[in-house]
């Protein structure tokens, strides 16, 4: 394994770790979470690695990577994977697959973030060597209807056919239904994600309500009332809805008009696979997800509001109010989903709006924060420290 810290070519010899831990990181908050599970797994005896796909999903990881080992992929495309023609995208995960040994050659475990093609061929690998498999989902598993158009019904039906050919090569080339991977252990944020998981057909031995490393612990740092407003966008476009991400678009420019009314500064955290470009006539603040962490934004704002973003969870932790803006977006697909549960109670249309920010920026009622707080424990099994000791167990083989 050609390891380095800064990977600039593809070949060399590998050294031998013992009790060695391949990450497969895919985005910025993987390559987050990738970094805290390292420390731990240090302090357990076990080293690790994680596996460059910058080349394919140009997201960045390297400097959250926190100075981890890394090894380069051999890979590359000129647009993000999630943005290539299928075909193209099926050529790069034909060019991955002669690689995955080399990437496997000296490894004991494998953590991947999600189980996407590439993520799935590793996977899928691993296993057929006896090397044990972890997938720690970064985020919210929930109900979600699919939307309603031709692409989104053949893209059920490719991910039907993947899920046929099963724990196969075959099946990496198709489509999947997020954390159904077979794995020896699939982690989730809490007891929601999990119930979720186990109703889809998980093909993991077990399904762990651990947590999320990188949720901070709960902090209380309430506002007394609400003088700034924070937006947490969503990466629609990115998964192929283009009806969500319009409607996304509405949602934002309404509330920058009432937020403009009211004279309240709002800030719009772009995610990294969102397009800042599609709200540059809005006024607002823009906050770089790239430079600051989630944590940060939220610390800064008084109400945080989006649409299904998993950001609105560490709002409710750090203390904020926190409500579900859904004006545009087709509701009736959120109805089984987190932001359903009243405790985010949704904004639908522009009066309630108004409403709200009325009532707030007279004063943020504390017992309607803490019935928030409450309301988590579905969904939030464990936070920081603890939900990385957990994990960390599990891959370490100490649980």
């Amino acid at each position: 394994m050609d390891r380095v810290n800064k990977p600039e070519s593809d070949g060399g010899h590998r050294g031998t770790v013992k009790r060695t831990v391949l990450f497969l990181p895919q985005n910025d908050s993987h390559a987050e979470t990738a970094a805290l599970l390292d420390q731990e797994l240090k302090k357990r005896g076990l080293e690790s690695v994680a596996l460059d796909m910058d080349g394919v999903y140009h997201q960045g990881t390297e400097p959250l990577l926190n100075e981890m080992t890394v090894l380069p992929s051999g890979l590359a495309s000129d647009r993000a994977f999630y943005r290539l023609p299928p075909l193209d995208q099926l050529r790069v995960v034909a060019a991955a697959r002669p690689l995955v040994p080399r990437w496997l050659a000296e490894v004991d475990a494998v953590v991947a973030f999600n189980d996407g093609a590439l993520q799935r061929l590793v996977l899928i690998a691993a296993r057929r060597r006896g090397v044990p498999t972890d997938l720690v989902l970064d985020g919210m598993v929930t109900y979600l209807d699919a939307p309603d158009s031709p692409m989104s019904f053949a893209r059920r039906i490719l991910r039907i056919t993947g899920q046929r050919l099963g724990d196969t090569t075959a099946g990496a080339f198709f489509p999947s239904e997020v954390g159904l991977a077979a794995v020896n252990r699939t982690h989730v944020a809490g007891e929601h994600s999990a119930m979720v998981l186990r109703s889809r057909g998980s093909r993991a031995r077990r399904v762990l309500a651990s947590g999320l490393p990188r949720w901070p612990d709960a902090e209380w740092n309430a506002p007394t009332r609400v003088e700034s407003v924070l937006y947490l966008t969503g990466s629609f476009r990115w998964h192929g809805d283009q009806g969500t991400a319009v409607a996304q678009e509405r949602d934002v420019a309404e509330l920058a008009d009432v937020c403009d009314e009211y004279g309240l500064p709002l800030t719009i955290r772009v995610h990294p696979r969102d397009e800042v470009e599609r709200y540059g006539s809005i006024r607002a603040t823009f906050a770089d997800s790239r430079a600051e962490s989630m944590t940060a934004t939220i610390r800064r704002s008084d109400l945080v509001l989006s649409i299904v973003s998993v950001g609105l969870i560490e709002a409710i932790l750090l203390g904020k109010p926190t409500r579900v803006l859904a004006i545009h977006p087709r509701w009736s697909r959120y109805r089984r989903a987190f932001v359903a549960d009243p405790i985010f109670g949704p904004i639908r249309d522009v009066d309630q709006l108004r409403s709200t920010l009325t009532e707030m920026t007279a004063g943020v009622d504390a017992t309607a924060l803490e019935r928030q707080r409450r309301g988590l424990a579905p969904y939030v099994a464990a936070t920081g420290s603890e939900a990385t000791q957990r994990i960390a167990a599990a891959i370490g083989g100490t649980e």
